[in-house]
């Protein structure tokens, strides 16, 4: 049998898994892979590690979208792919190690599908999707502007562009967003002062507070589109469908991304956190002060706050572990990568 080199050497290209001779997504994307091997420009270790982190993409897409066909993945699954091991850096109970071994799983199917293809056309980076791009800390904001935010908000649907602003103002991840039952949040807004977010990654409701009047208008520009529906999902579509539809708009937008908004509530509760712990306004966060996180933040805070650097680390601390606890997290070292 002959090894083929490239999808156009294969004998039917066009077919399932781009004719890679077998129906099973995993298996084609290790004959992918042994062609690639055969152009010897991977080695076998490489080939090794790079199936089995695609087989967990294969799994999730698998299980997200019901599919098993590489002709059917797009960008918009490997942009929500992105976020999903995003989520598993950040949370102990199912994590990878760091963002570079996010990068490595986004890595392989980039690889594989390139192979698969025969072309670069349906690839998402670890840079397009805003990971630190070492040992998890934040340098650069990577937040989204208001003016960006507006812009953006402009060239996607009504219901989708209320979402973003509850991203925005509460800190919600994408699923949040979705699941969120508004009319019950905002009557915990009126009633209480803060709200909980069901439904997200680790499936523990978090409590976030009402600080400023754009939280509230984010929760009534929302509410029309709930309707008697319990969520803000359609009433006609399955969420696994709704966030396809969704992303797909999300990659129309140049340079936007769905996470940099819980980014800005952040870098905005730190600066907000700062301020009701000592009464100093604009005080702020690593990557908004163009600090290096650590010892240079720490002097930046005790000459902002005219105190000492055994005061700055505290207070820093107590600003990050609000941060850390609002975002839904148990471990402050998270914050790393959202403030810097």
């Amino acid at each position: 049998m002959k090894i083929t080199r490239c999808r156009w050497e294969r004998q039917n290209p066009n077919a399932r898994n781009f004719g890679l001779g077998s129906r099973d997504m995993i298996s084609a994307a290790q004959k992918a892979l042994q062609e690639k091997q055969g152009n010897k420009v991977t080695g076998i270790s490489t080939t090794h590690n790079q199936i089995s982190r695609f087989k967990q993409f294969a799994h999730w897409v698998k299980a997200k979208h019901g599919i098993g066909d590489l002709r059917k993945i797009t960008k918009s699954h490997l942009m929500e792919y992105a976020d999903h091991l995003r989520h598993r850096v950040e949370y102990a109970s199912d994590r990878l190690k760091s963002y570079t071994s996010a990068a490595n799983y986004l890595s392989a199917v980039n690889t594989v599908l390139a192979q698969a293809r025969g072309d670069q056309n349906v690839r998402f980076t670890a840079s397009q999707a805003g990971y630190p791009e070492r040992d998890d800390i934040l340098r650069e904001s990577k937040t989204i502007t208001d003016k960006h935010h507006e812009n953006a908000r402009s060239m996607v649907e009504p219901r989708l562009a209320a979402q973003m602003g509850l991203m925005r103002h509460f800190g919600a991840r994408f699923e949040g967003s979705c699941k969120l039952n508004v009319q019950k949040a905002l009557s915990s807004a009126l009633q209480y002062g803060y709200i909980r977010i069901d439904c997200e990654k680790n499936q523990t409701p978090r409590t976030v507070t009402i600080r400023n009047p754009e939280q509230i208008r984010a929760l009534e520009e929302a509410l029309p589109f709930q309707g008697t529906h319990y969520s803000l999902i359609p009433h006609d579509k399955t969420y696994a469908e709704y966030s396809a539809h969704c992303y797909r708009q999300f990659l129309s937008i140049t340079g936007y991304l769905a996470h940099s908004e819980r980014r800005f509530f952040a870098q905005r509760l730190y600066s907000e956190t700062i301020q009701n712990l000592t009464n100093v306004t604009g005080v702020q966060c690593p990557v908004l002060a163009q600090v290096s996180h650590g010892k240079e933040h720490h002097q930046y805070l005790a000459e902002k706050l005219n105190v000492s650097i055994k005061e700055a680390k505290l207070i820093d601390k107590a600003a990050r572990r609000v941060v850390s606890k609002e975002l839904g997290h148990k471990r402050i070292s998270v914050t790393n990568s959202y403030i810097g």
